[in-house]
């Protein structure tokens, strides 16, 4: 590869944990999607999101200081582009280098103890704050009980509707068993990869049920739901998403998720704000993910209320 015409190494703004340590892996990358803001970038030991820092903050995450004007295409970045990692400089083609040891890295902030009177306050005035406002599309509606027709619902929900009833009910055994009930697991595996959009619904909803049972300090149910899913993962569903799921496997998300479970769990003044910045991540992501945290903790407070 020609290094002739390089331009100097972009300065990275904020740098997710877990992008971090992929980005420091040396061997070949490949752009596999391409958006206005942002890039997903298939690395060695993982895929990153490189985007403006209007993408946020996020365990897979890199803001990038890009310049005024300049548009991803005429740095060389364009969908199925390849490149070379070395641990110190990420590049593709000749136009694109990242100085991948420079910025802050970023890490989700510290988790509160489940007190389940003040969970229990926070997911009832949750539930009011949303009413009338899940998206058509995606699952949120079927956890926040929406009114609707059966007949006009999505095909993605009518997929869904039976797994995520048999999540509600298989749950709180699941919990109160400190195990997974095998119906429940298959439950969860029929979630994964369902639906459109870049991270699909099914992924997000068990994303956001991953980060439930971390903040219920479920952990060990946490890791036996990642260790079934993840073979599951490259036949069902798309690098990308895999990559959010792992993360969620470790207890992390986007930042605005953090700070709005960290609001449920401290029934915090700040929550319809925070309602508010989750429900701008994609078209249905933010949503789903929300869904998911929803049905981990209510089933968490049917347990601690027996």
């Amino acid at each position: 590869m020609s290094s002739g015409n390089a331009r100097a190494a972009l300065a990275i703004v904020c740098c997710g944990a877990i992008a971090r340590d992929v980005l420091a892996h040396a061997g070949p990358t490949r752009v596999i999607a391409l958006f206005e803001r942002c890039f997903y970038l298939a690395c060695p030991s993982g895929v990153v999101c490189i985007g403006t820092p209007a993408i946020g903050a996020g365990p897979i995450n890199v803001g990038i200081a890009l310049p005024d004007g300049i548009a991803w295409p005429s740095l060389g970045v364009m969908l199925d582009a390849e490149g070379e990692a070395d641990g110190t400089t990420c590049r593709i083609g000749d136009g694109f280098a990242l100085a991948v040891g420079s910025g802050e890295t970023w890490h989700p902030p510290i988790t509160p103890a489940f007190d389940a009177p003040r969970v229990k306050s926070g997911l009832l005035r949750l539930r009011g704050l949303a009413r009338g406002l899940p998206p058509h599309d995606g699952l949120a509606r079927l956890v926040f009980g929406e009114p609707h027709d059966a007949k006009a619902l999505p095909t993605i929900a009518r997929a869904a509707k039976g797994p995520i009833g048999d999540l509600v009910r298989g749950l709180p055994p699941s919990l109160m068993a400190h195990t997974w009930t095998a119906d429940t697991m298959r439950a969860a595996t029929l979630l994964v990869g369902l639906g459109p959009g870049f991270t699909p619904s099914g992924d997000d909803l068990l994303g956001g049920l991953m980060l439930a049972l971390t903040a219920a300090g479920r952990i060990t149910l946490r890791d036996a739901l990642w260790h079934a899913l993840e073979p599951e993962l490259d036949d069902l569903t798309v690098p990308a998403s895999a990559m959010h799921l792992s993360a969620a496997a470790d207890g992390m998300a986007a930042e605005p998720v953090h700070l709005l479970l960290n609001a449920l769990l401290l029934d915090s003044p700040d929550l319809g704000a925070r309602l508010d910045a989750v429900a701008q991540i994609g078209h249905t992501s933010g949503w789903d993910c929300l869904a998911g945290v929803v049905l981990g903790l209510e089933s968490e407070l049917s347990v601690a209320s027996i």
